[in-house]
């Protein structure tokens, strides 16, 4: 009985299945420019008083309970990372800057609670969003 160590395998993502994505349905690529008529930016949502607030509010609240900066930085963190997974995955200038937006608000709802909060921020944002021009998959049919 040998207790061999198996060889780690090649590198193959030179391969020509490897570059092309098989997993999902190829989807119509918008301009960044054509992404921002369909829905608010993370800059606008970012400028909004009331999202200021908000993410401030919770940060200040999560702060007295023990937790680390949950503030405008991480939000910012966040809103990058979603941002960036999405694009290196391939999906479209306006799914970048949806995952972007909700990346940037996912901790809004730690004003009023830690349990919970991303059911209670999605509702805080929800009002918010319409406001700025958000068009829900209802509304455009």
């Amino acid at each position: 009985m040998t207790d061999a160590i198996q060889a780690p395998r090649p590198d193959d993502t030179n391969a020509p299945d490897e570059q092309k994505k098989t997993h999902r349905s190829e989807t119509k690529t918008r301009t960044p420019v054509e992404a921002k008529r369909e829905g608010p930016t993370l800059e606008v949502v970012k400028s909004d008083e009331r999202v200021k607030v908000f993410i401030r509010s919770a940060n200040q609240q999560t702060g007295a309970i023990g937790y680390t900066e949950h503030g405008e930085r991480h939000a910012n963190t966040s809103a990058d990372g979603a941002r960036f997974i999405l694009k290196s995955l391939g999906h479209d200038a306006r799914r970048c800057e949806i995952a972007a937006v909700a990346a940037y608000l996912h901790d809004m709802g730690n004003v009023v609670t830690r349990e919970k909060h991303a059911q209670t921020g999605a509702l805080l944002a929800k009002d918010i969003l319409i406001d700025l021009g958000s068009r829900s998959k209802r509304s455009r049919r």
